[in-house]
């Protein structure tokens, strides 16, 4: 179809009230919107890849084997039976029986209390010197030491008597010796020689002290019970089964036989349906329900409608429905992108009769953007390009958005739902640039002076060049776009771009085709002087949004 028609078409269908309202278009996109969503959250969810997968095995031959399978295994033979026969087998060993025996014993227990205490610690240390040859060797010495202070007491008595009754003893050499016997004899070093004599007895040593109470020891019950214990045989039995390989293997498969898989899997085993105890048969009757899930119904009942056509074929990648208190500043700048990046300050073009003000002629009320178009005195800059910048007084103020910073896209669908207003010379733009002036894409461009129609265009080439500059429109002509808000949208694709309004195809260029990512700018203003009484007037946006090809 070419331009010529579509234009006419879409004229005829205004006249006729068949272009579909904004709202009731929204309405329809946004439940079929949630359902998309709804289709997505049941594609990713566990449940439906958890149907497929039991779907794809149920269906296929191995699901049937795996089943026959399941009912020719038997008990004998399996690793689980061969371990149950290995554990009985190490259970009714000596070493494996004895230890289990002696475990859980009393004998151990008096054993395992008496070990560490106080009276058999002492019994064995008492043990170690009165059963050595150690305490042999101190008793023998303890005998001489008391037969050499005998004989030494006895021998210096006699001498001393003898020399006391010798007729030399007169002899000044005979004289001295006795006085030097008189003299020892009644000293107290050798008057405590009997008592040293007393003290060399065994039984009046501290050793005597130890080995009675050793003698108490040894016939204590206690003691001699677990001496008895320790050296039977059943002890050394348990002594070499403790660390012993076999009793770790019993033990290991000890807890294996008494574990719930081992029972549920041995009852399993010997079961005649054994397929019905089976995990198999488990997931089988899951596959059964998930099947009758409703929400696996109805993805499979809709996953190829038409309806999602849109959605499968765009991915949303940008949007603002102005719910906030103020302008998302994270997307939108409020003056010309290269304003703020220049002069971080905003400037107008030499034909603008308005000001574009820092955000202050832009205004949100439940959910609506108002890009608001007043009279108002002010000073501002202004762009020529033969001039370059310089500061001009304004009469009129209004207000522009743009995603220069935030957003930028090559290809895609770009839309905005929108409310004009209408006065002489007012005008309201949706349009997009890339990081030059040129190419410029009109999603739509609004002049008060004709309600009735927009324009769309394509601009492209050397700015500073007239000449070289390849310039498109097209006029639209269809219902007064100020009565109610129109959803204006550009779907461009390498080669051509084709302007909808409210859904309806309205025009299309297979020539200025842009090349390079460009950002949305949305703005109001004038182009010619105004009588005041007009203003204020405004440009309510609803929302934007913007869609790549997956």
């Amino acid at each position: 179809m070419n331009n010529a028609f579509l234009k006419t078409r879409f004229r005829i269908l205004s006249a006729l009230g068949l272009v579909p309202g904004s709202d009731s278009i929204e309405k329809k996109e946004n439940a079929i919107e949630r359902e998309y969503d709804h289709l997505i959250q049941i594609q990713q969810s566990d449940e439906l890849a958890r149907y497929e997968e039991l779907k794809n095995y149920f269906r296929s031959g191995e699901f049937k084997k795996k089943k026959k399978e399941i009912n020719a295994q038997k008990y004998k033979n399996t690793e689980p039976y061969r371990k149950e026969k290995r554990f009985n087998k190490l259970r009714n060993s000596e070493p494996v029986k004895t230890y289990l025996k002696v475990s859980d014993s009393k004998e151990l227990d008096h054993y395992l209390r008496m070990k560490d205490s106080d009276r058999l610690n002492r019994f064995f240390e008492l043990k170690e010197f009165f059963e050595s040859s150690q305490f042999e060797k101190f008793k023998n010495s303890l005998k001489n030491k008391r037969k050499d202070k005998q004989k030494e007491y006895k021998d210096t008595l006699a001498e001393y008597k003898k020399q006391r009754k010798s007729k030399k003893s007169r002899d000044s050499e005979s004289s001295g010796r006795l006085n030097e016997l008189e003299k020892k004899v009644n000293s107290d070093e050798f008057k405590q020689i009997p008592e040293e004599i007393r003290n060399l007895e065994f039984k009046n040593t501290e050793e005597y002290g130890k080995y009675q109470e050793y003698k108490r020891l040894k016939k204590d019950k206690d003691i001699k019970k677990a001496l008895q214990f320790r050296n039977s045989k059943k002890f050394a039995i348990y002594q070499s089964a403790v660390e012993s390989e076999a009793l770790k293997e019993y033990q290991d498969l000890k807890d294996y036989i008494e574990s719930d898989d081992f029972i549920e899997n041995k009852g399993y085993l010997k079961t005649r349906n054994k397929f019905k105890l089976s995990r198999l048969y488990q997931n089988l009757q899951e596959y059964k329900e998930l099947k009758k899930s409703e929400n696996i119904r109805w993805y499979y009942k809709n996953k190829n409608a038409k309806r999602f056509e849109f959605f499968r074929r765009y991915e949303r990648t940008f949007r603002d429905t102005f719910e906030g208190e103020g302008i998302d500043l994270d997307k939108w700048l409020t003056s010309y992108y290269w304003g703020k990046a220049l002069l971080n300050e905003s400037y107008v073009q030499a034909t603008d009769e308005h000001f574009i003000t820092e955000g202050n002629n832009l205004e949100i009320n439940n959910g609506l953007l108002r890009i608001i178009t007043r009279r108002e005195e002010v000073e501002g800059k202004v762009w020529h390009p033969n001039f370059g910048f310089y500061p001009r007084r304004f009469s009129y103020t209004s207000g522009l958005i743009n995603t220069g910073q935030s957003f930028r896209q090559k290809y895609g669908l770009f839309r905005a739902k929108v409310k004009l207003s209408h006065a002489p010379h007012l005008r309201h733009c949706f349009w997009m640039v890339p990081e030059k002036i040129l190419p410029e894409v009109d999603v739509f461009n609004y002049s008060g002076d004709k309600p009735r129609e927009i324009e769309v265009g394509s601009y492209k080439g050397n700015p500073d060049n007239s000449n070289g500059m390849k310039l498109r429109r097209a006029s639209i002509k269809g219902p007064n776009f100020t009565k109610r808000f129109y959803i204006f949208s550009l779907e461009w694709k390498p080669g051509i771009l084709i302007w909808k309004i409210n859904g309806i195809t309205v025009n299309k260029f297979r020539f200025n085709i842009p090349e390079e990512p460009m950002y949305m700018i949305l703005n109001s203003g004038l182009n010619g002087d105004i009588n005041g009484s007009h203003l204020p007037k405004e440009m309510q946006v609803d929302w934007v949004d913007a869609f790549k090809e997956r």
